[in-house]
């Protein structure tokens, strides 16, 4: 079976991301939609995904807009099922100031989103049921059940949209990274994974492909190098 796991279109919160970490979390939505470069990216994504006659019989994405907005952007082209999925939410959970909030319940997701299925655990209470942040070794016993459920999934291929943070423990379960490892697998806004399951075990086909965005439709674009530069003080 073939995973194609993508992270969202730029968020309005990662528009903010080169402020202090003070200024970020004063700003910082707590579940942002896509920013407009973002929709520019995830119609890149498309194009590219058609180009290479991708195709896939499910898209899965995770309870919070940023992902939702991505996924209903792609099935516009598309048109296949997608199903909001509670344990594919980004590390950390729905929170604000480290405190848990319960996010949208079953109805409201029905109601804004008729087309799509919701998972069957989303009910009265929200899809977010901690009080507060979730930690991190919370998050890679989630990422080590979702690689188990794909391991045990009938379907041919499936797109995921998820979260950058998330997508780094599912790579490290992947791959075995060590608890204490201070490597990080990073994706790109729309960046692809594809992982391969031959029925004994996952393996990666290619990592984090985001060539088909034009360079000013990057985080790191002319602009903000240029800007940098102007700002470079001689300290290395």
């Amino acid at each position: 079976m073939k995973i194609y796991y993508v992270r969202h279109g730029q968020s309005m919160n990662n528009v903010i991301n080169d402020l202090t970490d003070q200024e970020y979390e004063n700003l910082r939505q707590l579940d942002p939609q896509i920013s407009e470069q973002g929709i520019k990216q995830v119609k890149l994504l498309t194009d590219y995904l058609k180009s290479r006659k991708i195709e896939f019989e499910e898209i899965r994405c995770s309870p919070q807009q940023r992902a939702i907005q991505t996924a209903q952007l792609i099935n516009e082209v598309y048109k296949v099922p997608v199903k909001i999925q509670q344990n594919l939410h980004e590390k950390g959970g729905n929170q604000l100031q480290n405190k848990g909030i319960p996010g949208l319940t079953r109805k409201e997701f029905q109601n804004k989103y008729p087309e799509f299925e919701i998972d069957e655990i989303i009910q009265d209470a929200g899809w977010y049921f901690q009080d507060k942040r979730e930690t991190d070794e919370e998050c890679r016993q989630r990422a080590e059940k979702v690689i188990q459920d794909l391991h045990n999934e009938k379907k041919k291929s499936i797109l995921i949209i998820g979260h950058g943070n998330f997508m780094d423990m599912v790579m490290g379960t992947v791959c075995g990274r060590a608890q204490n490892s201070k490597y990080f697998y990073y994706h790109q806004n729309c960046g692809i994974t594809l992982l391969k399951n031959d029925g004994y075990g996952f393996e990666i086909d290619f990592y984090n492909d985001y060539s088909f965005l034009e360079m000013h439709y990057l985080k790191t674009g002319e602009d903000l190098i240029l800007k940098r530069l102007a700002n470079y003080k001689g300290k290395i």
